[in-house]
């Protein structure tokens, strides 16, 4: 169709300008995300308004993750 007329890259290659939250309440998720997108694409995320940044236990997933790849 025309979409694809306007498409340069690849479809995979537009995903490495994805980020995404760790709100997905699944440990197995987020090291899905982690493992395939990279720790740089995960954000710390929050269903709530804005509030200071509390949520250690995501930060921490986050962290860890980063070091193990």
């Amino acid at each position: 169709g025309k979409s694809a007329e306007h498409i340069t890259k690849a479809p995979s290659e537009y995903l490495k300008s994805l980020y995404f939250d760790t709100v997905v309440h699944d440990h197995a998720a987020l090291d899905y995300l982690i493992r395939y997108f990279g720790h740089d694409h995960v954000v710390v995320g929050t269903d709530h308004q804005p509030v200071p940044l509390r949520d250690r236990q995501a930060q921490q997933a986050v962290a860890n993750r980063a070091t193990d790849q």
